[in-house]
C-alpha cells in the first residue's frame, strides 16, 4: 500500500467551480485540467476529484477523472471521491485512489477492487471511527471537520484542533485534516501532527466567486510553502 506524503491535499470540487465551468464539454475538460495542473505545480501531494452531481458511471465523471489520472497520476495520487465502481474502471493506472465516506463501500472491498497498488482513504469524524480505521486496509485516514466548513453539507460540528491532535497520536496511518482549513489554521494543523491538510476553499476560493486558475495556483503555492516552513520549524 502507498504512503501519502506530507503536505497539502487538493480537492477539486466541481460544485465549487460551477460558476466558472464552461457549458462546452471540451472547454470544461481543458479548464479542469488547468486547475489540476495548478495544484500539482503548486506542490499539492494529492489531487481528489469531488463530483457530487454526476452519477457514478456517467461519462462526465469518468472523463474528468481519466483526464486528471492520465495527466498527473505518475506524479501524485489522483483520488476519486466516493465512487469506487467508477475508480475501478482505471485499475492498474499509476496514482489511482479512492476516498470513502462512512456510508460508502467498505475499505475491504475497495482494497480488493483496486488491488495493493491502489490508494484507499476513509473519512472519520470521531475517535471511535478513527480507532476502527486503524484495523482497515486503508492508506490514510481523513479526520474532521476540524473547523466549521461550507465545503460539505451536513458535515456536523467542528471537532477542533485538540481532537485532531488526539487522532494523529492514536494511529500510525497518515491523518489528513479536513474541514474549514486554510492559511490561518495551517500552523495549528502542523502542530497537531497531521500528515496533510485537505483544502477546497483555501485554494479554489469562495463558492460564489471561485478563483481563476492563476490565482488558485498561487494559493496552492503559498499553502505549500507555508506548510514546509512550519514543518521545518516544528
Amino acid at each position: 500500500m502507498s504512503q501519502l506524503r506530507s503536505g497539502i491535499y487538493a480537492i477539486l470540487d466541481i460544485d465549487r467551480l460551477l460558476p466558472v465551468l464552461p457549458e462546452d464539454p471540451e472547454e470544461e475538460r481543458a479548464l479542469l485540467l488547468a486547475y489540476g495542473r495548478a495544484a500539482v505545480e503548486g506542490g499539492a501531494v494529492a489531487l481528489q476529484l469531488r463530483d457530487k452531481r454526476s452519477p457514478p458511471h456517467s461519462l462526465a465523471l469518468l472523463s474528468r477523472f481519466r483526464d486528471l489520472l492520465e495527466a498527473f497520476g505518475e506524479q501524485i495520487p489522483v483520488v476519486m471521491n466516493d465512487h469506487l465502481e467508477a475508480a475501478a474502471t482505471f485499475r492498474g493506472r499509476a496514482g489511482l485512489g479512492v476516498h470513502l465516506g462512512q456510508d460508502d463501500d467498505t475499505p475491504q472491498r475497495a482494497r480488493a477492487t483496486l488491488g495493493d497498488d491502489g490508494i484507499v482513504g476513509i473519512s472519520t469524524h470521531d475517535l471511535d471511527q478513527l480507532e476502527a480505521a486503524r484495523r482497515m486496509p486503508v492508506d490514510y485516514v481523513g479526520f474532521g471537520p476540524v473547523l466549521a466548513t461550507d465545503g460539505k453539507a451536513g458535515a456536523g460540528e467542528a471537532r477542533g484542533m485538540a481532537m485532531l491532535q488526539q487522532a494523529a497520536s492514536r494511529t500510525a496511518k497518515p491523518v489528513i485534516a479536513i474541514g474549514g482549513l486554510g492559511l490561518d489554521a495551517l500552523p495549528d494543523v502542523v502542530a497537531a501532527g497531521a500528515t496533510a491538510m485537505a483544502v477546497i476553499g483555501a485554494w479554489l476560493g469562495p463558492a460564489d466567486a471561485p478563483f481563476s486558475v492563476e490565482r488558485a495556483g498561487l494559493a496552492m503555492s503559498m499553502l505549500t510553502a507555508c506548510w514546509q516552513a512550519e514543518r521545518e520549524e516544528a
